[in-house]
């Protein structure tokens, strides 16, 4: 069986405008950026330091344990499990958790990894640290120190304590631990170019029913309320365009954008390259309806 859950990883890379665009479909259900994988991590990380736990035998209570992060899971989308519809989970959280994932779950996961010039991205930010001057959030104080220069910034953006650098660090992680294959990646410049090819594209990867987007109506149906961030990060044009493509000439000295080319070759490599999916979960046999009555994900039953 296909899984009716599929993994969103983004960060500042068009996640917003994809899921937008495939929230169009009324069998998807597309979210905001959700913090269910830090639940599950939560749970991942402190069980085993308990000390009731840990004086019954904490390999007896593995199954136990899977079972309940996979009830989180379950609990978390009952309504749109129920209704038949295939979940969109939008994270910057899930790419670093794919073995976790495969061993819940019992079989591969499809994770979507939009991705985008790390010029534009780094440009991103740096454009949304300018402005607002007057109600932006406060930087503490080794975070003013040492983000003088546009290219102090960006290591700053860039670091292991952000969002960015994390994020990037969990693409490489993938790829060095041989896991790609289970990533369906969406270069920016293709989005923008084909919208529509795109979405008909993962819904074929995801073996959905086809659908097709329409690129001149884009809204959110899932708003954040980007004061809790400090940052607007998730506003996006009505019609899709490509007029964000290459913005970072405005932004960045050419020092700068020609040392980010060079640290960050196998991301804009993967960012200046093509569509990508392993089709080991593609069905090609006709989608049969939903049930209408679904109490839990249909996964294989544990031995307890």
């Amino acid at each position: 069986m296909t899984l009716p859950i599929t993994f969103l990883h983004t960060c500042r890379s068009g996640g917003t405008l994809l899921q937008a665009l495939l929230s169009q479909n009324p069998l998807l259900h597309c979210t905001a950026t959700n913090d269910l994988a830090n639940l599950i991590e939560g749970v991942q990380s402190q069980w085993t330091q308990c000390e009731g736990f840990k004086a019954q035998g904490i390999e007896k209570l593995v199954p136990r344990i899977r079972r309940l992060m996979l009830g989180m899971v379950d609990g978390f989308y009952h309504a749109e499990f129920n209704a038949g519809r295939h979940v969109i989970d939008k994270s910057r959280n899930w790419l670093n958790k794919i073995e976790l994932l495969e061993e819940l779950f019992e079989q591969r996961v499809q994770i979507i990894l939009p991705i985008r010039d790390i010029r534009d991205v780094v440009a991103s930010l740096e454009q949304l640290f300018r402005q607002n001057q007057i109600s932006r959030p406060a930087r503490n104080g080794d975070q003013k120190i040492n983000g003088q220069t546009i290219k102090d910034r960006c290591k700053q953006y860039l670091g292991m304590d952000a969002m960015l650098g994390q994020s990037i660090s969990a693409i490489k992680d993938c790829f060095e631990k041989g896991l790609d294959d289970r990533l369906i990646i969406v270069p920016y410049h293709e989005l923008v170019a084909n919208p529509v090819g795109i979405v008909a594209r993962i819904h074929v990867d995801l073996g959905l029913p086809p659908f097709v987007c329409d690129p001149d109506n884009v809204a959110v149906k899932e708003p954040e309320n980007d004061e809790v961030h400090g940052r607007d990060f998730h506003t996006i044009r009505p019609q899709v365009d490509d007029s964000a493509i290459g913005r970072w000439r405005g932004i960045l000295t050419e020092e700068v954008s020609e040392w980010l080319v060079e640290e960050y070759v196998s991301i804009n490599d993967l960012a200046h390259g093509t569509y990508r999916s392993s089709t080991s979960n593609v069905i090609t046999e006709p989608i049969k309806e939903p049930a209408h009555e679904i109490s839990h994900i249909d996964l294989p039953r544990l031995v307890i």
